[in-house]
């Protein structure tokens, strides 16, 4: 906001459990949220903006994307970075990142986080009808 970003465009993801899921459920559970946009930006810790634009670049793949990272005392969380991309891209080996099913379905049946929540009928008749 004090960059000049109106409060209206932005949204603070708090359905997910970890990184992956905060790019990966509004991408999907939200299609009217991010109906007309061509624009999406991300704003976290700069330590962990490596990881986030890795895999944003992959899950939004047709929006204009824009990172803004916030200095973060050092030492500070940046230990576990790669292993974690790591297994951000084995969970999701092989995945058509252009649909959103086969985004969904990986998460659910192979993030250990999401696997098997109940959420999961809800997400496939709701969004992607």
């Amino acid at each position: 906001v004090s960059k000049g970003i109106s409060p209206y465009f932005i949204s603070k993801e708090e359905f997910s459990m970890d990184t992956a899921g905060q790019i990966v459920i509004p991408r999907i559970m939200l299609p009217e949220m991010i109906a007309g946009l061509n624009a999406v930006g991300f704003l976290s810790s700069d330590y962990h903006m490596a990881r986030i634009k890795a895999i944003a670049e992959r899950i939004w793949k047709p929006y204009d994307l824009e990172f803004f990272g916030v200095e973060t005392p050092k030492g500070v969380g940046k230990n576990s970075e790669e292993e974690k991309l790591r297994r951000f891209f084995d969970t999701f080996e092989g995945v058509d990142f252009n649909d959103e099913r086969e985004i969904l379905k990986a998460m659910i049946e192979r993030h250990p986080l999401y696997k098997g929540l109940l959420f999961e009928e809800v997400i496939l008749a709701g969004s992607m009808s």
